[in-house]
């Protein structure tokens, strides 16, 4: 495996803790983040790609941070480290 599909499993692994500590499935995650941003898009298969690390929800950050209750600074620091750089680890502050 790649160091970079290793980096994307990671920060997928990421996001699915972060929902499933907001209590929402991926269904409900996928309507939440429709009705913030308005696209009626995206749907639980969606967020199962990005989970799983094969898709990288780079435009999807804000809305994440919105409907996670999440820094939105916190997502842009664990995002990068898929795409190879060397950004600070997410705050474990709670």
């Amino acid at each position: 495996m790649s160091d970079t599909t290793e980096r994307r499993r990671r920060f997928g692994a990421y996001l699915a803790v972060l929902r499933r500590n907001s209590g929402r499935s991926q269904r409900q995650f996928a309507a939440a983040l429709c009705a913030v941003s308005g696209a009626q898009s995206i749907t639980r298969n969606e967020v199962s790609r990005w989970e799983r690390g094969e898709r990288i929800p780079d435009v999807w950050l804000s809305a994440f941070a919105q409907v996670l209750g999440v820094p939105s600074q916190e997502l842009e620091q664990a995002r990068p480290r898929t795409r190879g750089g060397t950004p600070r680890p997410p705050s474990q502050e709670a």
